[in-house]
């Protein structure tokens, strides 16, 4: 129900009392010498006996000082506790903010009509809210994935597997498992205009087994972004190995992946918009990291980017 605002004023309350106070034991809200109610802003920091209260103007609160204090205990057992908002001017009499000590919501309302306000660290479910990426001054952020599944090309060393239309694997070049040199693909598509510089990119690699295969395979990731009025050429750089280790099953024709590693150094060196050359190569000669003895096919590239709207 409604209290009237007037019961909640304490007395004066000199510095020594109130630096006496630790912040374990409560909020303390601070009004004017107005009767009328008004929320300052203040922070106390750690108890001393030189003080620790700030004003709202941001100026120290000295000895001489007495301030119109009341101490809201949100240690008591309640689970909510009311006080009045508004301003000093015109102080609302109709509706309260309630502080649940259970849940560390914040709400705004008279009893039933109250409603949640949004916080900086609780977690809620928002609806019937407009989010304007393109507002000024707006910010949205979140991960995008580049998904590529023919290559654009091939090196010397691998071999296109069949002409059949109806085979899976038609068009597709083989990766040899006894060769790292010109054994690799590459895929061309745009760098992300979107996409944030500030954030790591990572890449998964699914290929095919070219027959029954229980061993490691050794893939390695690596790219250049090429700008405009550039040769679409390069050597790529900034190579990662894509982690992967062979399961027990690794019969003809079954699906791996290779990767979920960080691509390090590429955030910092791509540009959006720029063409972006993408080159998987396998270093089948590799008797350490690609033990195996069987041909694999490409299947598909996913690369996870953090965009900024």
């Amino acid at each position: 129900g409604y209290t009237d605002p007037a019961t909640f004023q304490g007395a004066d309350a000199d510095l020594g009392v109130i630096a006496g106070l630790s912040p374990a034991e409560g909020k303390i809200i601070i009004a004017d010498s107005d009767p009328k109610w008004a929320l300052s802003a203040f922070k106390v920091p750690a108890p001393s006996t030189s003080g620790n209260i700030m004003k709202s103007d941001g100026t120290d609160w000295t000895s001489s000082n007495t301030l119109n204090i009341s101490v809201l205990d949100l240690s008591a057992s309640t689970s909510s506790i009311p006080f009045p908002y508004g301003t000093a001017a015109a102080p609302t009499t109709e509706g309260f903010c309630y502080w649940n000590t259970s849940t560390d919501t914040l709400t705004v309302g008279n009893g039933a009509a109250a409603e949640e306000l949004v916080t900086l660290d609780n977690t809620q479910t928002l609806t019937n809210k407009t989010l304007d990426a393109n507002g000024t001054g707006n910010v949205l952020k979140g991960y995008g994935y580049i998904t590529l599944r023919r290559p654009n090309n091939r090196g010397s060393a691998t071999t296109a597997v069949t002409t059949t239309e109806t085979d899976i694997n038609y068009g597709m070049p083989t990766f040899a498992d006894d060769v790292e040199s010109n054994n690799y693909i590459d895929y061309f598509c745009e760098v992300p205009r979107d996409i944030d510089t500030a954030v790591d990119l990572v890449a998964w690699f699914k290929f095919r087994l070219g027959g029954a295969d229980t061993a490691d395979h050794d893939y390695i990731i690596s790219m250049v972004s090429i700008a405009d009025s550039a040769a679409q050429a390069g050597t790529p750089g900034n190579a990662i190995n894509l982690s992967y280790s062979a399961d027990a099953s690794g019969a003809s024709g079954d699906v791996e992946t290779a990767g979920g590693d960080t691509l390090t150094d590429w955030k910092s060196n791509v540009t959006a918009g720029n063409l972006w050359m993408i080159r998987i190569t396998r270093d089948g000669d590799d008797e350490t990291n690609d033990a195996s003895t069987v041909d694999s096919y490409p299947v598909e590239l996913t690369i996870r980017y953090g965009w900024t709207q």
